[in-house]
């Protein structure tokens, strides 16, 4: 891509599958690229497939490492690859400042899975990935969580699939342009640094000359609605 490089390493016997799992990673690339206004900023990346890994996947700057069973073509593992390579931008080139900011990093990598497939299959197929992954609030947990009790707590569904929702219920109220601009500025203004959410709110309010402070305090330090409607 663009003269970078972008390897696939996979078991022998699955040689074959290579292409078919990964093949969309470069347009990926482009397409995070341009969305983000912020061109990849690595020098490589790869995609590494090992067995026994005791997560779904890590976004190891230039090279994500991803269980076992994505190698197998008989499944649709794209989101991972989608949602790994979005960290690139949303964890690694701007890290969660503090696991009670984790959102951060997760809800912007999991919306990265709404945004490709909206790209890349149209918008039916990412609005019933949005209906398939909605996620109430049972917990009583404000998306912003600094009473955590372990960080293990907050890798949950409302880090990652109600934030995502919470993302797409923003983009609807400020419209696309705006949203895509504010994500420009977050991550140019925090770039190699730590964000927080009250660094993303006030990149919005920046970008659209808006007073955040009712959005924020509803959907990020408070529960918020259990439903969310767009």
């Amino acid at each position: 891509w663009r003269d970078i490089d972008v390897d696939y390493y996979i078991e022998p016997q699955y040689e074959s599958n290579a292409k078919v799992v990964f093949g969309n990673t470069p347009e990926m690339i482009e397409f995070f690229s341009n969305y983000t206004g912020v061109t990849y900023p690595w020098k490589k990346y790869a995609q590494v497939v090992a067995r026994d890994f005791v997560s779904g996947a890590m976004e190891n700057t230039t090279a994500t490492l991803h269980r076992e069973e994505l190698q197998d073509s008989s499944y649709n593992y794209e989101d991972y690859i989608s949602h790994e390579l979005f960290h690139h931008w949303f964890g690694d080139l701007v890290t969660m400042d503090g696991f009670a900011n984790l959102s951060m990093n997760e809800s912007f990598a999991t919306y990265s899975e709404y945004l490709w497939r909206e790209y890349k299959y149209g918008k039916f197929n990412a609005d019933l990935w949005m209906d398939e992954n909605s996620q109430i609030n049972p917990k009583n947990s404000p998306l912003i969580d600094y009473k955590f009790k372990h960080p293990n707590d907050l890798f949950d569904d409302i880090r990652y699939n109600r934030g995502a929702q919470i993302l797409h219920l923003l983009r609807s109220e400020i419209g696309d342009a705006a949203f895509r601009k504010s994500i420009q500025l977050y991550l140019t203004t925090n770039s190699y640094k730590n964000g927080t959410a009250y660094d993303w709110k006030k990149c919005i309010e920046e970008t659209t000359g808006i007073n955040m402070d009712y959005f924020f305090n509803s959907w990020y330090f408070e529960q918020g609605k259990s439903d969310i409607s767009y």
